[in-house]
Formats: C-alpha cells, sequence, structure tokens
C-alpha cells in the first residue's frame, strides 16, 4: 500500500503480510471503493461534524478557505454513498435513523 510523508511529499510503498488475519479494517475517505472488501460501510457526517473533530485534533488550521474545502470533500464523499453495505449516522431523531 502506498504511504505518503507529508513532510516530504514522498511517496513510499508499505508492503505488510496479512496472512492470518481474519479481520481487516480499512478506514478513509475513500476506502468505501477498495474492490476485495466484502462489507462497506458508510458513516453519515457532516462538513460541520468534521470541523468540529478536526478543532479537536488540530490536524488542519482552521479558517475559511479550511471550511470551503471541507464543503467540496463533503460533496465528494456523499457521492460514494451509494457504493455502502451498510450505513452508519448519528441523527437522534429516528425519522431518518437507519444503524
Amino acid at each position: 500500500m502506498p504511504v505518503v510523508d507529508l513532510f516530504t511529499q514522498r511517496v513510499d510503498q508499505l508492503h505488510t503480510d496479512f496472512d492470518g488475519i481474519d479481520v481487516l479494517i480499512i478506514a478513509g475517505l475513500y476506502s468505501i471503493k477498495i474492490n476485495q472488501s466484502d462489507l462497506r460501510v458508510f458513516i453519515e457526517l457532516t462538513y460541520e461534524d468534521t470541523w468540529d473533530e478536526q478543532k479537536y485534533t488540530r490536524k488542519e488550521v482552521l479558517d475559511h478557505f479550511r471550511v470551503e474545502i471541507l464543503k467540496q470533500e463533503h460533496k465528494a464523499v456523499q457521492s460514494l454513498k451509494p457504493l455502502a453495505d451498510f450505513y452508519i449516522d448519528f441523527d437522534t431523531a429516528n425519522e431518518i435513523f437507519h444503524l
């Protein structure tokens, strides 16, 4: 699998032997596109949820530009939703709850 060094922008390859592994969970925005997946889970979040999480983790500079990026990323991620086998959302109103 590719591994990107965020400082040097160098892309290395990581080779791992998964022999004997029964369950492997791969997380990430586009992991749902992995063809060999047995189960694809879509976790419903808004860009505001992502913003709140990034404020907590301080992984990103949080400014107006970043908000616009999050909005565009949200649109791209929403387009992947039909690929999911299972959906998780955190809507407590139960009107559209589908866990």
